[in-house]
């Protein structure tokens, strides 16, 4: 069983590892630091300098030897390349996507270019609601990095909704946040027709807490992971063949005063890069997709009620303080199903599941390209726009990376949709300066035709009264 779950940092140089090595290198050295009783959940290069990459690790350790990781030995046939996947690293600051579901925009205006945008569950997650466009595939971290080995299909909604198992923690003091929460799960079940199959309680407080890294990046320690594992185990055994996806709501114990910094934009969301490493460790352990709400604390929900100033992103934390939830219920009804791809022989895949072979281009912030999904997109010749206008704290850059003509920059996400377009159409990704110049121009008539609002998808954010007024 599962012991402990704990962070870990290494350092690695990267002189003269090619792009298309940088992968395999980094895998192969950290797996040989691991003890047989270990295994990596979640990693990505968090800083690089003087060429010395940091690696973050979320790393589980069991009470006995793991079974070893198997890879499908074949790749897949040829893929139809109009998917785009974006992505937006959880606890980064991210200045798009950093906040309550502010990537949406971005992501439904990549989506409105290809037949599938695939995304992470920060990037759209809205409190008590989604934005999402009927073709963006809702899918958690976990498999997102399943799917970039070669590990698993996914299998898009269609019309049958995934059957949700909803995981609470214990928690102190949570006999209101609970009431919130199954008050959720109605509003869900009548208002959505989702069928949240049933619920546990874990036998005792979870105990997590996060903190920052050296990067700056927010991070965090399960303080009872077994007691959760627990939990999802009960559901299955009771519900196995009834439940699709796991939605899981915990207390999550942040630093003194890091909401204050969160709300004025000057840290990340203290819970979130805790959220994601619970979320790889129940998808890990369960095959199924998991996301993860966070359950706040008394004094933190009258806190959050009672501000007057906070930054123009924040406002969903104030609107969802009592439950963050219904989002997640609604975005895991529709998440995609997923196939494990047999290690051991070829098989024939439905056209209509999505494989890596479909991806025609990956997007991430300019400087927060160490995560697996775009190591493997490197290597793999895809494509990687960096979008310049999406900063993070984080110094991951194609620079550092030295990952050269594997990424093209561009300014903001209207370039992005329209350079998207031209590669998903066949054209060349690396364009001229004239070409270029044309972007932009491209992008504001792919959002002129979603009818989306231009200014969601840039910043800084002018404040509604302000932007109403003017």
């Amino acid at each position: 069983m599962i012991t402990r779950v704990y962070n870990k940092m290494v350092q690695l140089p990267l002189c003269d590892v090619p792009v298309k090595g940088l992968e395999k290198y980094v895998k192969k050295y950290l797996h040989s630091i691991l003890s047989e009783n270990e295994c990596i959940l979640r990693h990505s290069i968090n800083n690089v300098k003087d060429g010395i990459a940091t690696v973050e690790m979320a790393i589980a350790e069991a009470n006995r030897p793991l079974s070893e990781e198997k890879y499908p030995a074949y790749e897949n046939p040829k893929g139809n390349n109009r998917v785009v996947v974006h992505i937006v690293p959880t606890g980064v600051r991210a200045s798009i996507g950093g906040y309550i579901a502010d990537a949406s925009p971005a992501t439904n205006l990549l989506a409105s270019v290809a037949d599938y945008c695939i995304t992470n569950p920060n990037a759209v997650n809205a409190a008590v609601t989604t934005y999402m466009s009927p073709n963006v595939v809702y899918t958690e971290g976990h498999t997102l990095d399943n799917f970039f080995q070669n590990r698993v299909a996914l299998i898009p909604f269609r019309k049958k909704m995934n059957r949700i198992g909803l995981i609470l923690d214990h928690g102190e003091n949570c006999e209101k946040i609970h009431r919130f929460c199954f008050q959720t799960a109605e509003m869900c079940r009548l208002a959505g027709g989702i069928n949240i199959s049933d619920y546990v309680i874990t036998d005792e407080h979870v105990r997590s807490r996060s903190f920052q890294n050296e990067s700056g990046a927010i991070t965090g320690e399960i303080g009872r992971p077994l007691t959760l594992i627990r939990a999802m185990d009960r559901l299955l055994k009771n519900r196995a063949g009834d439940i699709d996806a796991f939605v899981v709501g915990t207390q999550i114990a942040i630093p003194q005063g890091a909401l204050d910094l969160y709300h004025a934009g000057e840290i990340p969301d203290p819970h979130g890069g805790l959220e994601a490493v619970i979320s790889h460790m129940l998808s890990w352990r369960s095959g199924k997709m998991v996301a993860h709400g966070p359950l706040l604390y008394e004094e933190e929900i009258t806190d959050l009620l009672d501000r007057k100033l906070i930054d123009a992103r924040a406002t969903g934390e104030v609107i969802g303080s009592i439950g963050y939830l219904g989002c997640v219920m609604q975005g895991l009804s529709r998440a995609p199903k997923i196939h494990f791809l047999n290690v051991n022989a070829k098989e024939t895949l439905s056209p209509d599941w999505l494989r890596l072979a479909d991806v025609a281009v990956v997007v991430a912030p300019w400087n927060s390209l160490g995560g697996l999904p775009m190591l493997v997109a490197a290597e793999r010749g895809i494509p990687i726009i960096a979008v310049k206008d999406n900063d993070t704290l984080l110094n991951v850059s194609r620079e550092t990376l030295g990952f050269g003509d594997a990424v093209i920059e561009v300014d903001n996400y209207l370039e992005a949709a329209a350079l998207a377009k031209r590669i998903i159409e066949g054209g060349t990704p690396y364009l001229s300066d004239k070409e270029h110049s044309k972007l932009l121009p491209e992008g504001f008539k792919i959002a002129e035709a979603t009818g989306m609002a231009i200014e969601s998808l840039v910043r800084p954010v002018v404040p509604f009264e302000v932007f109403a007024k003017g």
